[in-house]
């Protein structure tokens, strides 16, 4: 997992890392990807996620439905890091303290 902005564009994007750039571009399109519809529900139809962590979900949603167009072998790549991010996601504690650019004059 990346620690930084500096490692995931220097090791992940670049593919220096230890998965073949393939599955970086895999990953890097599914979190974009959800990235993107988020947004738009959010500009568009005025619908707000409950919690960031809604993102990460519909991305790996995303990957799921996409796998069926990787090699065999990168499948099970795939589900690897899939469950290493569920995993991650299991242990992920929000602040109760909400942090907003939003003031109010």
């Amino acid at each position: 997992m990346p620690k930084s902005l500096k490692t995931f564009s220097e090791n992940w994007l670049l593919g220096k890392g230890s998965l073949p750039k393939r599955l970086m571009m895999f990953l890097f399109a599914g979190f974009s990807w959800a990235l993107w519809t988020t947004r738009n529900k959010m500009w568009i139809e005025h619908n707000f996620r409950k919690s960031p962590t809604d993102a990460v979900y519909l991305a790996l949603s995303y990957l799921q439905k996409w796998a069926v167009l990787l090699k065999v072998e990168d499948r099970e790549s795939m589900e690897a890091i899939k469950r290493e991010i569920m995993g991650w996601m299991k242990k992920f504690k929000p602040n109760d303290l909400i942090v907003s650019d939003i003031v109010e004059i």
